[in-house]
């Protein structure tokens, strides 16, 4: 049904049709509310679990080899940004610019983990089409980052090979890939994996009947940027990549802190 909606508003721009026959929520015509299930959710990170998460992933992050590396600062680096997955595994370092005196990422383009390609575009966006992310107000992510340029290169420089795509995160054990016109970036598999291996390791337990993914981290985000009164929801939703509908009922969610707040404050 979505994809019916999706071409038959193909038509209505090229006035072909003058309505659209699949309705915007046609779920709920045919079902009723008690017919639906709740769906997924999300672990939603409190500020305290965000905190020794960073702290885990930047100890690992040091420790480890530059080809070992690469998923730790992918996740490192999306703890500021909350990015789609699919966003993420293609970062540029020619994409991180100062823009609006900070430093943030200006993205155009997603990758496709079942035809191993970029999509060409951001989704639901035409190609061509970019936006700003989040900005990074801590200086040390953005010198890790500016520093795994240099350790990329030279770790590539040592078996001859070159990063042509200019992927942050380039699968750097996957050397034919490396050496084929089809770079390939760190697989959204392994950045959960390790997500879900760091959260152990710094203590954080997930909430239950909840999914411990990356989105977990842009939920937090967006959670965070939905409940803060000093900013608009146009800006997060323009920094987020998300429709203001989409943003609020999909991704909002009252954040941990405040919730126990409000139920501490809370008597009757």
């Amino acid at each position: 049904m979505a994809h019916f909606r999706a071409f038959f508003t193909f038509l209505l721009d090229k006035a072909v049709l003058n309505i659209n026959p699949i309705p915007r929520s046609y779920l709920k015509l045919f079902f009723r509310q008690s017919d639906f299930s709740t769906g997924r959710k999300w672990h939603l990170f409190s500020k305290d679990e965000v905190a020794a998460l960073r702290k885990e992933l930047l100890k690992e992050y040091k420790s480890s080899t530059v080809a070992n590396s690469v998923s730790k600062l992918a996740l490192l680096v999306d703890t500021y940004l909350g990015l789609r997955p699919e966003e993420l595994q293609v970062l540029k370092f020619d994409q991180l610019v100062k823009y609006e005196g900070s430093y943030t990422f200006k993205i155009d383009n997603s990758w496709s983990e079942k035809d191993k390609k970029p999509n060409g575009s951001l989704k639901d966006r035409p190609k061509g089409a970019y936006r700003y992310c989040l900005p990074i107000k801590n200086n040390e992510i953005i010198d890790l980052i500016k520093e795994f340029q240099i350790k990329q290169k030279k770790y590539l420089d040592e078996y001859g090979l070159k990063n042509t795509s200019g992927y942050i995160f380039l699968n750097l054990h996957n050397y034919r890939s490396i050496s084929s016109n089809n770079q390939l970036p760190v697989t959204q598999g392994s950045l959960n994996d390790k997500l879900k291996d760091v959260c152990s390791k710094a203590g954080i337990e997930k909430q239950e009947n909840s999914v411990l993914a990356l989105y977990s981290l842009r939920v937090y985000l967006s959670s965070l940027l939905g409940n803060d009164n000093r900013i608009s929801n146009m800006y997060a939703c323009q920094r987020m990549g998300n429709t203001i509908q989409v943003f609020l009922s999909t991704y909002v969610k009252e954040n941990r802190e405040s919730y126990k707040q409000n139920s501490q404050l809370w008597s009757c």
